[in-house]
């Protein structure tokens, strides 16, 4: 069952190729290159057993790409209904992101990347579908 869990935590990454399709799909380049960099950086932290060298640099993407997607929702003025479902997707993600530490954590970061996907995705939403 372990090796079914961390299988799930090496291809839970694949949703961040949703955020990153629209993104290019609308001409977000800058946005899709964060999200691009967080897909594969964080792809190949899990897949080779989270080395240190990359450990910092998935961790500062992943803060690049939370700020992209905060600027997404101000200067989508917080649309609904994505914004709400980002944010609700953001709030879920955080759970499982803080239960990873107690409890498994490959099926629980596994979680917290389908959400923060999720998340991401519905920010862009948020922005590509306002009005002001």
């Amino acid at each position: 069952m372990e090796k079914y869990k961390t299988k799930v935590l090496n291809w839970s990454n694949i949703l961040f190729l949703l955020p990153f399709a629209l993104a290019i799909n609308y001409g977000l380049y800058i946005y899709a290159l964060i999200i691009g960099l967080v897909l594969i950086v964080s792809f190949f932290f899990h897949f080779k057993n989270e080395p240190a060298q990359l450990y910092l640099l998935d961790v500062l993407l992943s803060i690049a790409l939370m700020i992209s997607n905060l600027v997404l929702l101000f200067k989508g003025y917080f649309a609904t209904p994505y914004s709400i479902i980002a944010l609700t997707s953001v709030f879920i993600a955080l759970i499982f992101f803080f239960r990873e530490r107690r409890h498994s954590y490959n099926w629980n970061h596994s979680l917290w990347h389908i959400f923060s996907a999720i998340g991401s995705t519905f920010c862009l939403l948020t922005f590509l579908f306002s009005t002001p």
